[in-house]
């Protein structure tokens, strides 16, 4: 075997895996012979070093935790509605919000969001813009496992938004669709569909 051929298989063993730590190969001079014992230490450094690598990348993932105390995250919503009376007219609306999230380790959480709302209607037609509304609102959760509950029974809201989280706590996420009568307008039927997605907020 040549030193160029050696040279060549020993980089790309050492490219196969993460470079954390540092490794150092005596280089081969060009019309050098290899022996077995010098390819053979080469070899063995780069096992070394790529077994090293691959406990700590076991140990990284080993500590990561869905565990969402003590977190907060940055909010962003979108969603749409459709309502219609029994006289014909229709509407449609859609909503987006932004805000953050906090989640106390005794289990209360709070919530700060700005909220942008536009609706068309029949049979006036155009649409109407409401100025951003900012809000704030505070509740509790409970965490099984990767699913998140929230609870704002001062907001009316008991039944609470299911939200997943990724494997590392880092992602929330909620879909939700809702149809039914307006207790306030009982001709109208409505339908609402709602994506919320979190993101933690690092250091």
């Amino acid at each position: 075997m040549k030193a160029k051929q050696i040279l060549l298989a020993s980089s790309l063993l050492l490219a196969t895996g993460s470079q954390a730590g540092e490794v150092s190969i005596t280089p081969f001079v060009g019309g050098e012979a290899a022996t077995a014992e010098s390819v053979n230490a080469a070899f063995d450094t780069l096992i070394i070093a790529v077994t090293d690598n691959s406990q700590r990348i076991a140990a990284l993932e080993s500590n990561q935790t869905a565990d969402v105390a003590g977190r907060t995250y940055y909010l962003s919503e979108v969603s749409s509605g459709l309502a219609s009376d029994n006289a014909g007219n229709a509407g449609i609306a859609n909503y987006a919000a932004t805000g953050t999230v906090t989640l106390a380790a005794d289990g209360t959480c709070s919530v700060t969001s700005t909220e942008y709302k536009s609706e068309i209607g029949t049979p006036q037609g155009g649409i109407s813009v409401s100025p951003p509304e900012t809000f704030t609102m505070t509740g509790t959760y409970t965490q099984v496992n990767e699913i998140v509950t929230f609870s704002f029974p001062d907001e009316g809201e008991d039944e609470g938004a299911v939200f997943n989280v990724s494997p590392d706590g880092s992602v929330l996420t909620w879909t939700k669709s809702l149809s039914g009568s307006d207790d306030d307008y009982p001709s109208w039927i409505h339908s609402v569909s709602i994506f919320v997605v979190g993101l933690e907020a690092k250091p």
